[in-house]
């Protein structure tokens, strides 16, 4: 249960540019696409089985400033960069240790089965898919 809420932390963690770009300015779809690499659905998905999918385009009824218009003119690349760089950190650092923890107890606690359990649910991992 301890890993199960570990990795709830960390996927809360991979979620914050998703929050913080909520909060930034309500977009029509039309302006969510403009933006390069922006529209698309971020997956939380555990081997074969989706968990969780975030669909950009909903950020286009949030209320909020012009801080997002101001970030995209200056600084176009910030928004896909951090997203890049924070998915290769969530599934290359720190997920690895939830998977390997995920994989060893269900081959342990499952006699016959754990390892064809263990294979449909790992690797858990994060994707964006524009």
């Amino acid at each position: 249960m301890k890993n199960f809420r570990t990795l709830l932390g960390l996927t809360a963690m991979a979620l914050l540019p998703m929050a913080a770009q909520a909060d930034m300015k309500a977009m029509s779809l039309d302006e969510l696409s403009a933006v390069d690499a922006q529209a698309g659905k971020y997956s939380l998905s555990a081997g074969s089985l989706s968990l969780f999918t975030f669909d950009t385009a909903v950020l286009a009824a949030t209320p909020a400033s012009g801080a997002y218009q101001l970030v995209n003119t200056r600084a176009p690349n910030l928004v896909p960069t951090v997203r890049d760089r924070g998915l290769t950190v969530v599934n290359g650092v720190v997920l690895p240790p939830v998977n390997a923890a995920v994989r060893t107890t269900l081959i342990a606690s499952i006699p016959i089965f754990g390892s064809t359990v263990a294979d449909m649910v790992t690797p858990i991992g994060i994707s964006f898919t524009p």
